[in-house]
């Protein structure tokens, strides 16, 4: 094997060090066996020179293997899936029916949740804003908030800076709406969220 030069043995040995510094890899491994054509390499062997190929382009596969994301979907990985989409509809579909026992609907609790967020936040509640967190097109939160204003839930205020810009505000009559509704959705959740938890960390742990 040809002799290295002292530039190029110097740039392998800061690769290395490199490596050993950022791959888990190397940090959980021993250098004592002596490497070929040269002195023995250990952890505390900074000014061991590394002229081995094999030994540093096993190194380079291992942490890029490390690195990438698994991409193979097992069967486990859909009993996760489905389980995820089980307890998270089973919810959303017993929220929605609370919603409509308490004579809204349940786009309606959730507009009404989202304006009392923004509100602890200091956000300026806009239509432009409330699409966003609603998912909508911008003409649907018009129409939804047209509703709730019909029924007294929420109301409207222009800023008096800017005649354009409409702000959404709870009216009383929403904010009590919400009150109940917002208790019963903590203590559905503290009877189903453990199983939605466990099947979320079941996903965590799938995907690394």
């Amino acid at each position: 094997m040809p002799r290295c030069t002292n530039d190029h043995r110097k740039r392998r040995v800061h690769d290395f060090r490199y490596l050993q510094s950022t791959s888990a890899w190397v940090r959980s491994r021993r250098w004592t066996k002596p490497v070929s054509g040269g002195a023995g390499l250990t952890r505390a062997g900074e000014n061991s020179l590394v002229n081995d190929d094999s030994l540093i382009d096993d190194i380079s596969r291992r942490d890029t293997l490390d690195a990438m994301p698994r991409t193979t979907i097992t069967d486990g990985d859909y009993r996760a899936l489905a389980e995820f989409r089980y307890h998270l509809r089973r919810f959303l579909h017993v929220r929605e029916q609370a919603a409509k026992a308490a004579g809204i609907e349940p786009q309606q609790y959730q507009l009404l949740l989202e304006l009392k967020a923004l509100e602890t936040r200091r956000i300026a509640p806009t239509i432009g804003v409330l699409a966003e967190r609603l998912q909508i097109r911008h003409h649907s939160a018009v129409g939804l908030v047209d509703r709730m204003v019909s029924r007294n839930l929420v109301g409207r205020r222009q800023v008096t800076a800017d005649q354009r810009r409409v702000l959404v505000l709870l009216r009383p009559r929403g904010r009590a709406v919400l009150r109940s509704l917002a208790k019963q959705s903590l203590a559905e959740l503290r009877t189903e969220g453990p199983a939605l938890l466990e099947v979320i960390r079941r996903l965590g742990r799938r995907s690394r």
